[in-house]
């Protein structure tokens, strides 16, 4: 059995008037919702369909996305830790999928 790519994947969860956004900093992803579990879920629909994209594609998964602007990661870097709130769900099954490892901050 092949070892699954593992997959860093830090998340800025913030809040911008009725909605919470979930915004992936190694790729410029963003996915919003009214909590920020729909955020993250919403976020995991989202690299789901690229990951199907780039497999179509006969591309590495997220390679045509760039990292989220820097002000992001400042905030990021400022933000208050979570312990893995919510699960990120991805919308495919598939042995070959990457094993994300989440790093969520709360903006402060």
């Amino acid at each position: 059995m092949s070892q699954r790519e593992r997959v860093p994947l830090s998340v800025l969860l913030f809040n911008e008037g009725d909605c919470w956004i979930a915004q992936c900093l190694e790729y410029d992803i963003t996915s919003q919702g009214k909590s920020p579990k729909e955020a993250l879920e919403g976020l995991g629909w989202i690299l789901g369909g690229h990951i199907l994209l780039d497999k179509q594609n006969r591309r590495k998964a997220f390679s045509a996305l760039g990292p989220a602007p820097e002000r992001f990661w400042k905030r990021f870097k400022n933000g208050i830790p979570l312990i893995d709130p919510y699960p990120l769900t991805l919308p495919i099954v598939s042995p070959d999928l990457p094993t994300f490892e989440k790093d969520v901050r709360l903006a402060t």
